[in-house]
């Protein structure tokens, strides 16, 4: 007496006969989700400057700026990498004004790009100029321009206007403001959290706090990564209506508010 021998070919099942002749039902393995080609359809980004080594960071040495990119709900699975392309002299020389260009790609493989950015040589950011702003171009993965992030003409807040292709203003970036719009708001996040917010407004919008339709909020990374690193790390919340370009064009915005107010020069923080 017994259980029946074995088929050759198909291992033994535990806990039940295997009766001749029957095949052995295989699961199906699951499929890996499939990698990201843009921004369309994600609320949020979480944009992670990469850190330098500490000696070359106290040395107020300039390297190429590195970000990987996450979602809030995933802040540890990267989907997006962007690095910087701009050369040792321009870095040394130019320091936080220097033109680059900036790309793009899949976390999961860096040969497939996103899109790229380019600024080039500016005066630096100051208030009541009228030429030379500081400027972004945004591209996306077919090398075609889908929006520029200009500096606006300010005199108390600084400001940044994110244009389309065609030039038409979309939003207003700036620190959400009070007083009419002379004053910076430092309590629009809290007070003593050290989170730093930029608003992103619909023109004609008044500034204050709640009249945002996205944001981007530089937020706290500790004692040892402020004071020791340059590594800054962004909350980006699209506006609901954005669509694939302006979100692209947003993530632009992030990279030149991290260089204009938080990359530093010779260990002193650029910005105003």
């Amino acid at each position: 007496q017994g259980y029946p021998p074995q088929q050759q070919g198909y291992p033994p099942q535990q806990g039940m006969p295997m009766q001749q002749g029957q095949p052995m039902m295989m699961q199906p393995m699951a499929q890996p989700p499939m990698a990201r080609t843009d921004f369309d359809g994600i609320p949020n980004l979480l944009i992670k400057q990469t850190r330098k080594g500490w000696c070359q960071e106290l040395m107020g040495c300039e390297a190429n700026t590195e970000f990987n990119i996450a979602t809030f709900e995933n802040p540890n699975n990267d989907e997006f990498y962007a690095v910087e392309d701009t050369s040792c002299l321009m870095r040394f020389c130019c320091g936080t004004a220097r033109p680059f260009t900036l790309t793009v790609s899949q976390a999961a493989d860096h040969s497939k790009t996103i899109g790229t950015y380019e600024r080039p040589f500016r005066c630096p950011l100051g208030q009541m100029k009228c030429c030379c702003h500081q400027m972004l171009i945004s591209k996306n993965d077919k090398d075609e321009e889908v929006g520029r992030i200009k500096e606006d003409c300010w005199f108390c807040v600084p400001s940044l206007k994110v244009l389309d292709k065609g030039g038409n203003l979309q939003y207003n970036m700036h620190f959400p403001t009070c007083c009419c719009g002379m004053c910076v708001d430092c309590c629009a996040e809290g007070c003593c959290n050290c989170r730093i917010p930029f608003g992103i407004y619909e023109p004609g919008a008044s500034g204050k706090k709640g009249s945002e339709v996205g944001s981007v909020v530089k937020i706290w990374g500790g004692w040892g990564k402020e004071l020791l690193s340059d590594a800054d790390t962004f909350e980006l919340i699209f506006p609901e209506k954005a669509d694939s370009d302006t979100r692209r064009n947003l993530v632009g915005g992030v990279f030149m508010i991290n260089q204009l107010f938080f990359e530093r020069q010779g260990g002193a923080p650029s910005g105003v």
